[in-house]
């Protein structure tokens, strides 16, 4: 929720400091007008390039604070998202524990659902430290369509982990009767 506070906060500012070199190389221009037109043509190129100058420094310190934002926010939802797959594998292990007390005919009807959430929690180990691999690249190339590229990928991950812990609360369930 602060997030998009924040950006709109340093939006708003940059927006002010903007405006506010417009008019002061508005005004340099027009208390220019005494002399001679050359002399106009290169203050006003000079107020230019300064304003120029300024907008492009509240721009590139947005992208560092969009970027630092980015960093804190992935390193949360990496720990998040390492103690989630860590419950899972807590579930598996008490899941296997069942399964080893079972008989044979019941322990067949769910080694086909142990297994694939087995599998499903390997894969999602698998893409989340492909995805911690690749963010440092995606750091050095930052701009807003990496903050945006992460976001969906966190909407994603957090989807599909939600998915593998109903179903292995479920085979724990099941397991229970």
């Amino acid at each position: 929720m602060n997030g998009p506070i924040l950006l709109i906060t340093l939006k708003f500012k940059i927006m002010k400091n903007i405006t506010i070199l417009t008019v002061a190389a508005i005004t340099a221009i027009m208390f220019g007008c005494n002399q001679t037109s050359q002399k106009k043509e290169t203050n006003s190129k000079a107020d230019f390039t300064e304003a120029k100058k300024e907008s492009n420094d509240a721009s590139a310190n947005e992208n560092n604070i969009l970027k630092a934002k980015t960093t804190a926010e992935w390193k949360q939802f990496k720990t998040e998202a390492d103690n989630e797959i860590a419950k899972l594998d807590q579930d598996l292990t008490k899941l296997d524990m069942g399964l080893k007390k079972m008989n044979t005919n019941d322990k067949q009807k769910f080694d086909g659902d142990y297994n694939q959430a087995k599998k499903d929690i390997m894969v999602l180990k698998d893409k989340l430290n492909k995805k911690n691999r690749a963010f440092d690249s995606d750091m050095k190339n930052f701009g807003n369509k990496t903050y945006e590229e992460n976001k969906i990928f966190q909407k994603d991950f957090k989807t599909e982990l939600t998915k593998v812990d109903l179903s292995l609360k479920k085979l724990i369930q099941d397991d229970k009767k």
